[in-house]
C-alpha cells in the first residue's frame, strides 16, 4: 500500500512509531484495529430531541454517562 502523505505527517508517524518501540507497520496495524473512539458531536447528535427534556437533566446525565 501506498499513502501519498505529506512530509512533516510521515516524519511525525516515523517518531509516534519510535517512541513507541514500534515499525511504522506495527503502529498502524495497531491503530487500525483499536475500537473506533466517540465523538462529541456523535454523542450529541444521538440526544433526544431538547424540546422534550424540559429542565435538561437528560442532557447532563447523558454527557456524564459518555464521559464515564
Amino acid at each position: 500500500m501506498i499513502i501519498d502523505l505529506p512530509p512533516h505527517i510521515e516524519q511525525a508517524i516515523i517518531a509516534k512509531a519510535q517512541q513507541q518501540g514500534l515499525s511504522v507497520n506495527e503502529l498502524l496495524t495497531k491503530f487500525a484495529k483499536e475500537p473506533p473512539r466517540t465523538l462529541l458531536i456523535d454523542t450529541l447528535n444521538n440526544m433526544p430531541n431538547r424540546s422534550y427534556l424540559g429542565d435538561g437533566l437528560d442532557i447532563q446525565r447523558q454527557l456524564r454517562h459518555e464521559w464515564d
